[in-house]
């Protein structure tokens, strides 16, 4: 949509819509998992549960369920439940935030950098390696193993898995490069 933080030509698209002006955007493939419609509000308002794939604009998929009905539709509220492996349900407030911290269990609801970096595949070093990687060298596959092969980008850990840093492989030199250490 018009309205969105996608750059064209390095200008935000909600930036050129403020001015009034309107530019070709390209069309994204997005996956709509589920859709479904929770309750009925009344007064021609419906909650709906999607559950779809990065890149989805919920407002421009409200808007074209109301093209294909033919009566329009527009977005009214919007509660992110869940991204990823984060989930509403999971999280705390603030509040709640400083009365677990006055009663010393923080740490408990706080996930560690390799729990929130699990999504990526992971490289573990070979204990002989070990020394390049605390280092911040360049990896080669060989030097360890990566369970669901080389990927672009991986969480590399070391032979005790602990996470270390995150690598990218590079196609060029045919190694895994540091892109964030963690030491």
């Amino acid at each position: 949509p018009m309205y969105s933080a996608i750059k064209v030509n390095g200008q935000k698209l909600y930036d050129l819509a403020r001015q009034g002006k309107e530019v070709a955007r390209k069309p994204r493939r997005i996956t709509i998992y589920d859709l479904a419609l929770t309750e009925e509000l009344g007064n021609g308002q419906y909650a709906l549960r999607v559950e779809c794939s990065k890149g989805t604009y919920i407002r421009t998929l409200c808007h074209d369920i109301g093209q294909k009905l033919g009566c329009g539709a527009a977005m009214a509220q919007l509660v992110r439940t869940r991204s990823g492996m984060f989930s509403l349900e999971d999280a705390v407030t603030l509040k709640q935030t400083e009365e677990l911290r006055d009663a010393g269990t923080l740490e408990e609801h706080i996930l560690s950098v390799k729990q929130i970096l699990s999504y990526l595949p992971a490289f573990i070093c070979g204990k002989d390696h070990e020394k390049a990687l605390m280092n911040g060298n360049q990896l080669k596959p060989g030097w360890g193993k990566a369970p669901q092969g080389i990927a672009e980008t991986m969480m590399v850990l070391d032979s005790e898995e602990n996470l270390i840093g995150v690598y990218e492989w590079k196609k060029n030199t045919g190694m895994l490069h540091p892109k964030k250490m963690f030491l």
